[in-house]
């Protein structure tokens, strides 16, 4: 869909991106609190 066809303008978009906790992102079966053999520094 295009700006026209939703009758807005691109200046009306707003985007926020918030960071999470460790605790509630994951990978591998892990929470992100519970890493501790990664190759590169996490902090938490």
């Amino acid at each position: 869909m295009t700006n026209s066809q939703l009758s807005i303008s691109p200046i009306d978009i707003e985007i926020t991106i918030k960071e999470q906790a460790p605790h509630c992102w994951g990978f591998r079966g892990i929470t992100g609190d519970e890493v501790n053999d990664l190759k590169y520094k996490v902090n938490v």
